[in-house]
């Protein structure tokens, strides 16, 4: 996190930067998502 506000421009206007935050933790959550399913479906298939 400090990094990527660290490499933020300085004159990004707040609005923006709080919807880029709020992009990105999508952009988190959902890769959390599918790592999680898919080992999900390589035990269901493994056993």
């Amino acid at each position: 996190m400090k990094y990527w506000l660290s490499t933020l421009p300085l004159d990004m206007p707040l609005q923006r930067m709080v919807l880029e935050t709020k992009m990105r933790w999508r952009i988190e959550r959902d890769y959390q998502d599918l790592k999680q399913d898919l080992v999900q479906c390589f035990i269901l298939f493994r056993t």
